[in-house]
Formats: C-alpha cells, structure tokens, sequence
C-alpha cells in the first residue's frame, strides 16, 4: 500500500519528456507524473530533452526557467529534436535501463522525426511504451502539423487522452480505431508556497486591496480568450460588481491589442498584466492572492493551468471545450460556460466570488485523480 491507496506491482517506468528547467505545464505535469509515480512504489527514470526547438519555432524569449531556489530532477538530458544521433543515444540509454514501461509526452509535431525513430526501434525491440498525448496537434495548427503527427503516433498502439475530444482528434487522424484510455488531467500543485498571507500577495504584487481578484494565468495565446477575461471583468462593473483581473504570463501574440482593448473599456485600474514568463520560484503568490480562475478558452481539450488552480483552493470559471467529466462533477468548485458567451461567463464569474474558499471538493479529490491516471499507466 502507498499513500494513492493503490495496490500496483512495481514496475521499472521511464518517462521521456520536458521537465524541470524547461517551462510551461508540460514540463510542470511531467515533473509531478514522476512524483506521483515514485509515491505509488514505482522506480521512475526520466530522459529529457537536451535541446527543443530551433528559435524561429518558439515565440517565447526562452524555454528554460532559472529559479534559484529550484533544483533540476534527476534525469538524463539527452534528447534532441532535430539530432539522429542524439535519437540514437536516447535509445542506447532506454535499452541499459530495462524499463517495463517508457511513457512519452506528446503535444508538438516538432517531435514526430524523433519519436518516430525511437517509436520504431522500440517495437522492433519489443520495449512497451504508452503515449500519453497533451495535444494531438498544436492549437494553432500550421503547415505540416497534421502529417507530422501522423508520422510519429501511426506508429504507437497504446495511447492515454485526457478528454474525449483529445482522443477523438487522435482517431481521426490516424484514420482509425486506437486504443485510447481517456483519463482526466490530475490536480496537483506544481510550486512551492510564497509563505505570504493573501493581503501580502496582493500588496506584493501592485494589486488593490479590496477588491477580489480573478487570475488568467500561463501563455498568452489567441485560443485563451483574454479578450473575453477582460471584457468581462467591464460587463461586471456595469453590473456594479468590481473584480479586478490579474493577468500573469508570457504573451505569444500581440500585447498592445490587449491594452487597448481595456483602455477602450476603460478599466485600466481594474486590470493588472504581469507580461512576462512567471519563475517557479514567484508563480504560488499569484495563486494565493487570488479568489477565482478565469479560463475562457476558445478551443484547446484540456488544460493544465486549471488544474493547478484547483491545486491551489480556487474556484475557477471554465469554457465549455476545456470542461472535463472531474470539472463537471465539481458543482461546488467549478463553473463550465459556452465558450464567448460574456454574459454567461459573468454569471458563473459572480457566483465564483461569491463561494470566497474553494476546495473542499478539490482537495478531497488530487489523490482520486491522480490514483485514476496512475492506474491508466501501470495497466
């Protein structure tokens, strides 16, 4: 027995993807997954990546994090995208660890050449691996995307989705039945706490102190719907409710956009932008000055930062298409709207300010949903 509860034999598991400098959720899942793994009685190996992208295909100032405080995990950091022999050493490595499992993140074509070499070696090796796919295809798709990933997941036959959109996306593009485990995205608290009261958060980071707050957090990108955050928070003051927005995150698109947008609402003091990539070492004290999480999305299948905001006893506000069946069950916790219905969104948003203190249900719920993905990878 272990502290999921689970009754699992143990298994030698290898995880290959980002962790730990690298940034964004990904990273952040992968580091706990392999947490969780080691709680559950498992031994865990991680293989990371040595290099991701080239510049042009990153829009972001960097892809590592530097936090001083936080210390790299335990891995081998060896695989490259774009380096057959790079591919070549990941498989030499994953052939002198033995494992009984390797598990392969996937969300980004740019992988599909490696992971179509190493797919292939390993089945010819007779290795078991498992794909647990984020993303089919970027939300953004361009080019190649499709056929990229093709290319690569044509090649795997286990697969686990966390939403059945995501696994339906993944039937249609290999153009036939797969077998796919759909299993919710975990809760999980990814940072370290900040020690500071909510009061010293807000004073700490510039915000009005009476005046609830509701926090967008992550990369900015188009299919988040900050456009429809911040228009909601001007609906709401002319419903004479004042909440003020924190944004927090790098933006992948244009940031004078946004500020005119609520220069033209004229909310400027009710809309604080934090536009920069938010250390690990500084990411908790937006949590904790926080009374609710907006994620208005447009188009995505799940998403990470919500689940950390659950994490972290936030209520939050969901559109429909990142709502999945945790989320849904969650009445207490969680609000699910149509997607780009502001006044909706504003009704879910008044009835989250007015619940002050979430998880009661989340936190009785992180060890049921990480137990539910546990099993899905050791089965």
């Amino acid at each position: 027995m272990n502290n999921t509860g689970l009754k699992l034999k143990k298994k030698r598991i290898l995880l290959i993807g980002p962790v730990y400098p690298y940034r964004g959720g990904i990273a952040h899942f992968t580091t706990a997954l392999a947490e969780e793994l080691k709680q559950s009685g498992q031994s865990v190996d991680i293989i990371s990546y040595k290099w991701q992208y080239p510049a042009f295909l990153y829009p972001g100032k960097s892809d590592k994090d530097h936090s001083p405080n936080r210390q790299k995990p335990d891995a081998d950091y060896i695989l490259s995208s774009l380096n057959p022999l790079d591919w070549q050493k990941t498989f030499r490595k994953i052939q002198e660890l033995k494992p009984d499992l390797v598990i392969f993140q996937w969300w980004v074509s740019i992988w599909a050449p490696a992971y179509h070499s190493l797919f292939k070696k390993l089945n010819k090796a007779n290795i078991p691996f498992k794909l647990l796919v984020h993303n089919t295809y970027p939300h953004e798709t361009k080019g190649m995307d499709k056929k990229l990933a093709h290319f690569a997941l044509k090649h795997a036959t286990d697969y686990i989705a966390m939403t059945q959109r995501e696994a339906n996306k993944l039937q249609e593009l290999l153009h036939k039945e797969v077998r796919v485990q759909i299993v919710p995205h975990p809760i999980y608290q990814a940072f370290p706490s900040s020690g500071l009261s909510k009061e010293e958060a807000r004073a700490n980071l510039g915000l009005l102190p009476n005046v609830p707050v509701i926090l967008f957090f992550g990369f900015v990108r188009a299919y988040k719907g900050l456009d429809l955050a911040i228009e909601s928070i001007a609906e709401l003051k002319k419903r004479n409710k004042d909440a003020q927005l924190l944004v927090a995150g790098e933006f992948w698109e244009d940031l004078g956009k946004y500020q005119k947008q609520i220069a033209d609402l004229g909310i400027q003091d009710y809309v604080k932008i934090v536009a920069d990539y938010i250390p690990d070492d500084q990411a908790s004290q937006y949590f904790e000055a926080s009374d609710c999480f907006i994620a208005p999305y447009r188009d995505a299948t799940q998403s990470g930062s919500v689940k950390l905001a659950m994490g972290y006893a936030l209520p939050v506000v969901v559109s429909d298409v990142v709502a999945d069946d945790f989320l849904r069950q969650m009445k207490d916790d969680c609000w699910v709207v149509p997607t780009e219905n502001i006044p909706l969104l504003c009704d879910a948003l008044e009835a989250c300010l007015k619940q002050t203190k979430a998880g009661k249900t989340a936190q009785n719920v992180i060890k049921e949903t990480w137990r539910a993905f546990i099993q899905a990878i050791i089965a």
